[in-house]
Parts: structure tokens; sequence; C-alpha cells
């Protein structure tokens, strides 16, 4: 293996602009781990954002299988946010760190939003996803 091959962010880095280092610093929640949760959250971690939150109460079904990259029939009942955690973090050898929330969106205190530089929604409920949108603005 060459020099080049051993920095998984190597490619990136080579962008004129970007800051890896400013990049891994970023905290990030996630509310929703279903198809669109787990796209974003495995890119995420391939671009080395530092700290993910993942925020989802919900259960991993048969009909989740064909939209999720990360779930497989063996995850069936499982806990949507928890399975994304594990999966997500062998994609770059534990380089973001990645929690898993098991609660509703609305659950989440007003203060706890303060905690992240960029909130993502990836909800399929309306009332969820404006909740996110009124607590998010700083």
């Amino acid at each position: 293996m060459t020099g080049i091959d051993e920095d998984v962010f190597d490619r990136q880095k080579r962008v004129g602009g970007w800051n890896q280092e400013a990049v891994g610093e970023k905290k990030c929640l996630v509310a929703g781990a279903g198809a669109l949760g787990n796209e974003l959250v495995k890119n995420l971690v391939q671009a080395g954002v530092g700290r993910i939150t993942v925020v989802d109460f919900d259960k991993i079904v048969e009909a989740n299988l064909n939209r999720c990259v990360f779930f497989n029939k063996a995850d069936i009942g499982r806990e949507k946010a928890v399975v994304l955690k594990e999966k997500a973090g062998l994609l770059t050898g534990g380089a973001t760190e990645i929690t898993a929330d098991l609660r509703k969106i609305e659950e989440l205190k007003e203060s706890e939003f303060d905690e992240f530089d960029v909130v993502f929604g990836c909800l399929d409920n309306l009332g969820a996803r404006l909740h996110l949108n009124a607590q998010s603005y700083g």
C-alpha cells in the first residue's frame, strides 16, 4: 500500500479549500434512520464528520429492507438508530463517533438542539418535520 492509500480521507483532502480537520470537528443531528437517514449517515461518515447523533424511535420492518442500505433481514425488529450506528460505524474504522438516540424528535429538549452544528431532517412525518424545523433555527 502506498502512502496516499493509507489515509481514508486522502482523496477529499486534495480538493482545494477542503478542510478535513474542520469536518472532523462537526457534530450533526440526523432525525430519522430510515432510507434517507441511512444514505445521509453513510455520506457523513465517508466525509469524516466527527460526531453524529441519530434520533429515531422506530424499529426495522421488512418494508425497510429495499430502501435502507444498512438494514437486512436479520435486523427486523431491532431499533433503526442502533443498527445504523453499528453498521455505519464500520465504514471508516470508527473515525466517526455515532450515537443512537431512541426518542421521538419531539422528546428532545429545546436546549439539546444547541449541541449540534448541523441538523438534518430525514423524517416521514409532517408533525415531526415541523417540530424539528421550529427547533433548528438559531
